[in-house]
């Protein structure tokens, strides 16, 4: 019987190569801790299933430490996650369920956000003060998540030199992609850098791939630049690594059971 096992917890999609690129950053953080038992689930979409994956694992260990490769603490966790762990710890007594934190607004993930915006500005012909910059969100019916991404749009604003930051989310609530573009295009910039703030280049990226083309076609008198991805980077795994191991050393995720919010 395994002491202790982790299992990192993904989105799922449909996409083969989405559940891929998520299974080689899983990959590629097991070799930074070969020390660690790694195993892999899915919120919904793929296999394997979370519930049917912590069934299986209860009956090999003494413990499971739950780790969300989100970016942010929505409903998958609060509800999802939480509602698998809380069931398994019924059936499973005998089993230390720990929840480690989702990567949140760790100051790795305000840098790595600034780092990829960096990046897309490089030989930018556009002045600043002539460049805006659209931050793209998922979107999420938690306000909490919301709030959260908004916090991180504006600790991203007071590093850049930049003349207008805005934000929108590409589902659920306003302002919406296209809704923000249109509002930006009004100001007459003469670029605009568009960051996704997700961590793989899966549905949703090539969805804004084909939105920033159509841009490009109506607006020829504007540039616009779609940034890259967060993707497999130092930061991010650095900051996955100590939420595993503040789970692990007591400093789990907790929520607020009348309001639904972490606490902290």
């Amino acid at each position: 019987m395994h002491k202790k096992i982790i299992m990192i917890v993904g989105h799922g999609s449909r996409k083969k190569e989405s559940n891929a690129a998520f299974e080689s950053f899983v990959q590629k953080f097991r070799e930074r801790m070969p020390e660690q038992n790694i195993r892999i689930a899915y919120v919904e979409l793929a296999e394997p299933a979370l519930k049917l994956a912590l069934e299986k694992v209860a009956y090999e260990t003494e413990e499971i430490t739950v780790l969300p490769l989100f970016l942010l603490t929505a409903g998958h966790i609060k509800h999802d996650i939480v509602g698998a762990i809380e069931q398994l710890k019924k059936d499973f007594p005998r089993v230390k369920f720990i929840l480690a934190s989702a990567l949140g607004l760790h100051k790795n993930m305000i840098e790595l956000t600034f780092k990829r915006l960096t990046e897309s500005a490089q030989n930018l012909s556009a002045a600043p003060l002539k460049t805006s910059i659209l931050m793209i969100g998922r979107g999420s019916s938690d306000t909490g998540a919301n709030s959260d991404f908004c916090k991180l749009v504006r600790m991203i604003e007071e590093q850049m030199p930049y003349d207008r930051i805005a934000y929108c989310f590409m589902a659920i609530v306003r302002p919406k992609v296209e809704e923000a573009l249109e509002r930006l295009i009004a100001e007459n910039p003469q670029a605009i850098l568009i960051q996704p703030y997700l961590i793989f280049d899966g549905v949703l990226y090539q969805r804004l791939q084909d939105m920033v083309e159509k841009y490009t076609v109506l607006h020829p008198e504007i540039f616009f630049r779609l940034s890259s991805v967060l993707g497999e980077d130092a930061l991010i795994f650095d900051t996955l690594e100590k939420r595993l191991l503040d789970a692990q050393s007591g400093k789990e995720l907790e929520l607020c059971v009348s309001c639904g919010g972490v606490i902290v």
